[in-house]
């Protein structure tokens, strides 16, 4: 699509933190937290952070982007 001026590219969130959480069963929640122990940065992906990836590469900063699958996840996909 790129020689059409159509710039492709994919965003690839990890766990996120979503209201999901507030009515999972216990044996979730712990779970969850031994997730979380796992990422990098030490909490989950907040929504705002995919927001973010999506704005930037929906901007004209991004423009020479194509291609590009763009992981969102705290780092968990450097380990």
């Amino acid at each position: 699509m790129a020689a059409l001026g159509i710039n492709v590219n994919s965003v690839a969130p990890g766990g996120a933190k979503t209201g999901f959480a507030r009515s999972a069963p216990p044996e979730f929640l712990k779970f969850l937290e031994s997730f979380v122990a796992k990422i990098p940065l030490g909490r989950l992906t907040e929504p705002q952070d995919i927001a973010n990836t999506v704005a930037f590469l929906a901007s004209d900063v991004a423009s020479d982007i194509v291609g590009q699958t763009f992981s969102v996840d705290g780092g968990v996909t450097m380990l």
